[in-house]
């Protein structure tokens, strides 16, 4: 991952846990934070992702470069490679080829672009003493390309859901979640009380979340 920084807010001086002296220069502080945020970061899984059988289809590719890009804030930091959303959406049809061709190579090979795995990580204070590296969580601007990419991806993940899990199935569904499904278990608990025939069926979707 590169690494950059780009803030509205100045960063004060930073102080490292257990060392009295301040980092005052630009550079050290970028550096401190970079040490901070690379210190729980898992590292790239060695595993191959298993072929798909899905193939992006040039059409397909055309209105995610034309439509997804309108969805997208153009006021939203662009990445490493500075391609603004507003001139991507004007190319689009000239660029729909090339980008079916990137993308079904790397949805067949498991693999991104080097390009498109750098991110601009920007720093943001949670809460706490601002001189404080742990006191900041990383966010990642990465490039538009790969945004368009990944929502498209999530739309096949959608599709895959909505046709093989069941209607009952709470922790992968779109406005499904884990309050919605404490609700079912009140009413089973509800019928429990009641004296009234109730059961459920529990399964495990192993690894469903990396």
């Amino acid at each position: 991952m590169n690494y950059r920084t780009r803030t509205q807010h100045r960063i004060p001086n930073l102080i490292t846990e257990g060392i009295v002296s301040q980092m005052i220069d630009g550079q050290e502080k970028a550096e401190a934070m970079t040490n901070y945020f690379r210190s729980f970061h898992s590292g790239a899984s060695s595993r191959r992702i298993t072929r798909p059988k899905y193939k992006v289809k040039k059409s397909s590719a055309h209105f995610g470069l034309r439509s997804k890009r309108c969805t997208l804030d153009m006021k939203k930091s662009i990445g490493l490679d500075e391609l603004h959303s507003k001139i991507l959406r004007q190319i689009a049809q000239d660029i729909a080829v090339p980008s079916t061709t990137i993308f079904n190579m790397s949805l067949d090979q498991g693999e991104l672009p080097t390009n498109w795995k750098g991110a601009i990580v920007t720093p943001i204070h949670k809460t706490g003493s601002r001189q404080l590296p742990s006191n900041y969580r990383p966010v990642s601007f990465t490039s538009v390309v790969v945004k368009i990419l990944g929502r498209m991806i999530n739309k096949m993940m959608t599709s895959v859901e909505t046709n093989n899990l069941l209607n009952s199935e709470h922790g992968f569904r779109k406005r499904l979640s884990c309050t919605s499904n404490l609700f079912i278990a009140r009413e089973l608990d509800r019928g429990f009380r009641q004296g009234k025939i109730s059961g459920c069926y529990l399964h495990r979707l192993k690894q469903g979340i990396l």
